[in-house]
């Protein structure tokens, strides 16, 4: 964004796409102050739902307005890749040595009722689906990667597969 407004090149492309975001951010925003105000008798988990339509809604309109506008160039757009596969790596490792407590780092819980790994992400089918999107992209930095990090990339992705299984 701020490489192109320098340069007054600055264009908002693709604006329905944009309009339809804002909209459904602002029927999120309505919804949860309604339910925040309305339901305050019933004890209704106000900053968690505020938590979950941020992670919902406002978190997935500024990463995709990070990747239209700010990442100019291909090296911008690998840095932020390969960024993104490291937090994948280190999180699937972490959360892989809490759930089998070796030790009990007590990060992230598990589903004690269905015995499902929970990772960073929260719920079992949200995370695996995380997973299941990076996964390949993790595939691709590893096969990509002639460096020491390969051996990283290799037991990260492992690592992941491990975690992608135990969310069931």
């Amino acid at each position: 964004l701020s490489a192109s407004a320098a340069n007054k090149e600055f264009r908002l492309e693709l604006a329905k796409l944009h309009f339809a975001f804002i909209l459904i951010i602002a029927y999120m925003t309505m919804s949860w102050a309604i339910s925040a105000v309305g339901y305050v008798e019933m004890d209704y988990p106000t900053v968690q739902s505020f938590m979950s339509m941020k992670a919902q809604g406002i978190d997935r309109y500024l990463f995709m307005l990070i990747f239209f506008y700010a990442l100019t160039t291909r090296d911008q757009v690998l840095y932020v890749e390969r960024a993104i596969v490291w937090i994948v790596i280190v999180s699937s490792l972490l959360a892989l040595i809490d759930y089998a407590n070796l030790p009990d780092l007590g990060l992230f819980a598990d589903d004690t009722e269905e015995g499902r790994a929970l990772g960073p992400i929260g719920q079992p089918n949200r995370y695996g689906g995380f997973l299941a999107f990076w996964i390949p992209i993790c595939i691709g930095a590893y096969l990509t990667s002639r460096t020491a990090a390969k051996f990283a990339f290799g037991l990260g992705i492992l690592c992941s597969i491990a975690m992608l299984i135990l969310t069931g």
